[in-house]
């Protein structure tokens, strides 16, 4: 039986507003004038002949859309709504007896009562919605974005004869005429809100209501071609930066679109778009003329038409875990065909790692980029996104990203029989508040307060809101130690041996959060600094992921810079490792002195580093120094701050471990150079891979409970914003080192 909901509302009052906005799309000025005193006159016969009702119900888009093959198990939400017949009688009515004034007003009066209808059903739309765990993408509407034969099919899904009274006529209009019908394309990712009426599609553009204006969208790929136009009606006003994000066109943006990063250009190819300071200050007088400007920065008041540069995302360069084998303890064994997943949810990737529970054998293993770099590169940004409102779809980005993870480890072993029994997860505090939907609100002040660090044992159902029909395996969220320093540190901390553990070492993951941890004679303390997102290539001028392309390798020698990309192709930015190489080169060179300063032929526009495919200059800036001065001094004076909590020196450190895909790729000498680690310490660092990971395998191979649990309860974190030291040392460690 079909699921049909039917609400009928009371008499509405049409707001004054609206009725003259579609009143004078029709009428002089001279009309208009004098519509208050007929308006007033007429309102308690329109309360008297309206009746306000309507159908609610969601139908698979194949039902709706018979010959339409785009994703036909795609859901939709259709209503039919009417106020009676009764209100169109009496306009008729006032037109027969010779006062068209009257009728065209009460015409407009009743359209408003319908408009006013729809907004007061947008509730219980939502509510719809929610039980079916989705909101809304967009609406589609009849006839510019389906033909008006949909109406039927509509008109049929909701009984409209029976439920509502309705009919249909040959041409597939409603009768009583002041009805309509509404189409809305569902999507667990959209809005929980209700698209308004597209006035820029609309057949009536004298109504008074137009306040959409058309963008054209053309993505260019790195080999230059050119996707094909897409056009998206956008309410005018509108920052483009949000509209693209809101319609999931990715788009560069290390500060989520505060106007500060640079990194979200597109070219305008028509349509008329304003220079904005942030403009300014990113492009040149050339780049201006050819219409480039910031996304950020441009609020569409106007259709316009713009080339945005196509993310490359799936070719970032993702370390995974290179553990093929894991000893399995005899409590942790299965019988043969028994699986366990192993997940690090990293700020910018996602790796997987599927682990046979009875040989203990990696069997497959899987990496993704992290789509909620869509609400920025950084926790911070992701933590305001969250307490903007933004939290449930967040919630569902990351939800999205680990089941379609899954199905891609899955589907690498097709012909076997997988039973899944349970999938372990490490990331950082802020990742696991997202993924559970808990709020963010305690991250933002000091002292910090997450909602739990515990250790969480889940359903899949629970922790990805879908159903999984391989098992029923338990999902386990490690423990972390703080607000900042997460479970995917204290699932690499269990990596190590019981001989680091019970020694001196040093445990460094370099990431936007730079979370450090130091053992010695079996206390552990730990702490981590804002880094920033300099590391990953972000706040950089010319900065991007470890995507092809990206300079990775850099040396400078008499006849200048030569530089290495990641996957040798042609440069288009500068990475993580590829931006510590040129500040250690550029010292190395003299060309910058030990305050960071640039040699006055490169000081205004930056050292020149390569050439683009299409001419430009690759630049490495003054500021972007800046930011390396900022990120390493707090890293350097982390470790400082940790040395001195334990009551040791740097000579006693027996061993570094360097975690994560910047600290595997990172040319340990140079990094020293630059100042983020102790020269002294070079020696004794190794590169330590993915450690999240691996932990997270361990987990399932061991059943570690016993040493998370030690970790979490036995770590003193060591809280960098209130030592007395710390700003002390940050500020002796902005100045660089003479290199030897």
């Amino acid at each position: 039986m079909k699921d049909i909901r039917i609400l009928t509302g009371k008499p509405i009052i049409p707001p004054p507003d609206t009725v003259t906005a579609l009143f004078a799309g029709t009428h002089t000025a001279l009309d208009v004038s004098g519509i208050t005193e007929l308006y007033d006159r007429l309102l308690p016969k329109l309360k008297l002949h309206t009746l306000p009702k309507a159908a609610l119900c969601i139908q698979e888009r194949k039902n709706i859309l018979h010959s339409d093959h785009y994703n036909p198990d795609a859901l939709l939400l259709c209503a039919m709504l009417t106020i009676g017949s009764s209100i169109q009688r009496l306009i008729d009515r006032y037109g027969a007896d010779g006062d068209p004034l009257a009728a065209s007003l009460l015409n407009a009066m009743a359209d408003s009562c319908l408009f006013a209808w729809e907004e007061q059903l947008h509730s219980a739309m939502l509510t719809l919605c929610r039980e079916k765990n989705c909101g809304i993408l967009r609406r589609l509407e009849l006839p510019s974005d389906l033909p008006m034969h949909t109406q039927k099919a509509v008109f049929e899904a909701l009984d409209a004869d029976r439920t509502l009274g309705l009919s249909l006529t040959e041409g597939y209009m409603l009768s009583p005429e002041k009805s309509m019908s509404l189409i809305f394309e569902l999507d667990e990712l959209a809005p929980k809100k209700v698209p308004r009426h597209d006035c820029g599609k609309c057949r009536h553009p004298r109504c008074g209501f137009h306040s959409s204006v058309n963008l054209q969208i053309e993505q260019i790929r790195t080999d230059g071609t050119h996707t094909s136009p897409r056009t998206i009606s956008c309410k005018k006003g509108s920052r483009l930066f949000d509209v693209l994000q809101e319609h999931r066109i990715p788009v560069s943006a290390d500060c989520g679109g505060a106007g500060t990063c640079g990194k979200c250009g597109v070219t305008v190819r028509s349509g008329s778009v304003g220079v904005s300071p942030e403009d300014k200050l990113i492009f040149s007088e050339a780049e201006l003329n050819q219409g480039m400007r910031l996304a950020c920065s441009i609020r569409l008041e106007d259709d316009l038409s713009v080339l945005i540069p196509q993310a490359e995302e799936t070719a970032f360069q993702i370390l995974k875990g290179r553990t093929s084998y894991v000893p399995l303890a005899e409590q942790a064994r299965y019988a043969p065909g028994s699986y366990g997943i192993a997940i690090d949810i990293g700020t910018t990737t996602i790796a997987f790692a599927l682990l046979d529970l009875h040989t203990g054998i990696c069997a497959a293993s899987h990496t993704a980029i992290n789509s909620c770099r869509a609400f920025g590169t950084d926790v911070i940004r992701r933590i305001q996104a969250s307490n903007e409102g933004k939290k449930d779809q967040l919630q569902k980005t990351i939800q999205k990203d680990l089941l379609r993870g899954i199905d891609a480890l899955l589907n690498q072993c097709p012909a076997q029989t997988i039973r899944l029994q349970k999938i372990v997860i490490a990331a950082n505090t802020v990742m696991l508040h997202l993924l559970r939907g808990y709020s963010c609100e305690g991250f933002c002040r000091y002292p910090f307060s997450p909602v739990t660090l515990e250790r969480e044992v889940l359903s899949f159902t629970e922790a990805f809101g879908a159903s999984f029909d391989a098992g029923t395996p338990d999902v386990i969220l490690l423990p972390g130690i703080s607000a900042f320093v997460g479970a995917d540190i204290t699932a690499g901390l269990s990596t190590l041996s019981t001989r680091a553990r019970n020694g001196s070492c040093l445990f460094l993951d370099l990431g936007t959060n730079g979370e450090l941890a130091l053992f010695d004679n079996h206390r552990l303390f730990t702490a981590s600094t804002a880094a920033g997102p300099v590391f990953e290539g972000g706040n950089i001028r010319w900065g991007t992921g470890s995507i092809p392309g990206a300079i990775a390798n850099v040396s400078i020698g008499e006849e200048g810079p030569s530089v290495c990309t990641v996957a040798d192709m042609p440069p288009i930015g500068i990475c993580g490792t590829g931006v510590i190489e040129t500040v250690s080169e550029l010292l190395s060179a003299e060309i910058i002195d030990k305050t960071g300063k640039l040699k006055e032929a490169y000081f205004e526009k930056g050292y020149p580093l390569a050439n683009t495919m299409s001419g430009k200059t690759i630049l490495f800036t003054q500021r972007d120094i800046r930011e390396v001065q900022m990120a390493k001094a707090a890293i350097r004076a982390g470790i400082e701050i940790l040395l001195l909590t334990a009551g040791i020196s740097c000579d006693k450190i027996e061993q570094v471990f360097l975690a994560g895909g910047f600290g595997y790729y990172l040319n340990i000498p140079k990094a020293a150079s630059v100042g983020i680690l102790p020269k002294k310490l070079v020696s004794k660092t190794t590169a330590a891979g993915n450690t999240s990971l691996t932990g997270a395998l361990f987990y399932l191979a061991k059943q570690t409970d016993a040493v998370l649990s030690e970790l979490a309860a036995d770590a003193v974190d060591v809280p960098l914003a209130a030592d007395k030291h710390f700003q002390e040392l940050y500020l002796s460690h902005m100045e660089f080192e003479k290199i030897t």
